[in-house]
């Protein structure tokens, strides 16, 4: 059996957007019908940074140790919008701008 590592970007962010706000990054938050409290703002560029830098770290951490790293990108701002489960632009655009 092998692990596989799992990074979930740009929804599930619970603890990385609280962690950007602390660190001074401002309104890391997806906002649309609302304000998003699990997914980053795809436009925000200094959580995008942040964003691709720590996933440079683990994906350093992580070479030669596994054969597989897993973005997980469904529910996109589900608790911001009507959206019941995965918004595939919005994804496709992340990891474009992420990869």
């Amino acid at each position: 059996m092998e692990s596989s590592q799992l990074s979930t970007v740009p929804g599930h962010m619970d603890a990385m957007l609280v962690a950007m706000e602390k660190l001074g990054i401002a309104n890391p938050q997806a906002n649309f019908d609302k304000v998003s409290k699990t997914t980053m703002d795809l436009e925000n560029e200094e959580a995008m940074n942040f964003t691709k830098a720590l996933i440079g770290k683990y994906m350093d951490f992580f070479a030669g140790k596994t054969k597989i790293f897993n973005y997980g990108t469904d529910e996109y701002a589900n608790d911001a919008t009507n959206a019941q489960g995965l918004v595939l632009p919005q994804v496709v655009w992340s990891l474009r701008q992420i990869c």
